[in-house]
């Protein structure tokens, strides 16, 4: 068995953790299956010296672990709750050789009021610890735990989905209105007229004549280029 040191100097037994205290259990429990029992609303109350009896019959724990499993045992609420006023105490071979006494019951039921109380109290302070002491002293079973009021379900984080912001539609520029110099180039392409194969006299009044002799000299153009545009123009409909 291995020792540590304690703050003295001295040496202290080596503490068991809960699952090498379970094991020693269970194997009381396959040794003594009338007198241990795994399930603790089965477990009934042992005789006063049940650990001396258990070293005369050769119990194969050392005795300090034989010790902590016995007490362990006993410390659960399915063991306590079961200890009552003029009930049977029993033997290794599961005789009932005495009884439970009122101040043994009254001991019992005090017991089990000043957990409940430091259970409250842990359970305001921070219910995951209160659960895990009294998970790790016997006090609640593998099968139990997930029921523990003192164990609230963790809210998982909400995971917020990032914005896709979506690219603006490009702008499309509208056409510019078209400047005087793209008219006038425009009317310096002649456009393909069909022969009608009629002579059409026209006579220019004279305000007309001096606006396109204006035009022709301000772009450098003829008047016949200048009467072209004019009709192109007007023949487009452009204003």
């Amino acid at each position: 068995m291995s020792v540590e040191p304690s703050y003295n100097g001295s040496f202290r037994s080596y503490s068991y953790n809960r699952q090498e205290t379970e094991a020693a259990i269970r194997i009381l429990c396959k040794r003594y299956p009338k007198c241990f029992f795994e399930d603790p609303h089965l477990r009934r109350p042992l005789e006063n010296n049940i650990i001396s009896d258990l070293e005369k019959d050769g119990a194969p724990l050392k005795y300090d672990l034989l010790v902590r499993a016995v007490e362990f045992y006993q410390t659960h609420f399915g063991y306590r709750y079961n200890i009552l006023a003029g009930a049977r105490k029993i033997n290794l071979d599961g005789k009932e050789v005495s009884i439970v006494t009122e101040s043994e019951f009254l001991n019992t039921q005090k017991k089990i009021r000043e957990d409940k109380a430091k259970l409250r109290e842990r359970n305001e302070a921070n219910p995951i610890t209160t659960a895990r002491v009294l998970y790790q002293s016997g006090q609640i079973p593998d099968d139990q735990l997930k029921k523990i009021d003192a164990l609230p379900m963790m809210k998982a984080p909400v995971k917020v989905a990032p914005k896709v912001i979506e690219a603006a539609a490009p702008v499309v520029p509208k056409p510019a209105k078209p400047t005087l110099a793209d008219t006038l180039q425009r009317a310096r392409k002649p456009k393909p007229v069909k022969p009608s194969g009629k002579t059409i006299a026209a006579q220019v009044p004279e305000s007309l004549a001096q606006r396109i002799d204006k035009v022709a000299a301000q772009n450098g153009l003829t008047k016949s280029e200048v009467i072209r545009m004019f009709f192109g123009i007007c023949g487009d409909g452009t204003q």
